[in-house]
């Protein structure tokens, strides 16, 4: 279904790449369609799409985006993230992304149950008043969950 350098070879639409202001990103990581991108100090999930042939192509979604990094572990933390949200699609997990103005929330789908396991929020929590998980405290959430199936 995915192969090695799947978001290397579908890079972000150009409509999306603009509105966001991103003329060009490093993509740190590609595990199994799950991607983590950097521009500056701006990083954020790349996810494609689980294939339907019941609905057009989704794409290659933009998902907990950050504008701001503090240092570079908090970029090595999305690499994490990447890596673990992959690891968990290859296990049985589906990824269905769920549009939220230019990014998108995906939510990671227990096959057992049909059941929303987790949902990795559009965009970072800013740190102002403690805002919503950063992409540290959703690695601990997403290692936490149970074997598919």
């Amino acid at each position: 279904m995915f192969t090695a350098g799947h978001l290397a070879a579908n890079p972000l639409p150009p409509g999306i790449v603009g509105a966001l202001g991103l003329g060009g990103y490093q993509l740190l990581a590609d595990i199994a369609g799950v991607g983590a991108g950097r521009l500056g100090s701006q990083a954020f999930l790349l996810v494609a799409a689980d294939p339907d042939p019941a609905l057009p192509d989704a794409g290659t979604q933009i998902s907990l985006h950050q504008t701001r990094l503090r240092d570079e572990s908090e970029a090595a933390a999305y690499v994490q993230l990447a890596a673990q949200l992959g690891y968990l699609r290859l296990s049985g997990y589906r990824l269905a992304p769920d549009r939220h103005g230019l990014r998108s929330r995906i939510n990671l789908v227990n096959p057992a149950t049909g059941a929303i396991a987790a949902t990795i929020p559009d965009r970072a929590g800013g740190r102002l008043l403690r805002g919503g998980p950063g992409a540290s405290q959703l690695l601990v959430t997403a290692g936490a969950l149970p074997p598919a199936g």
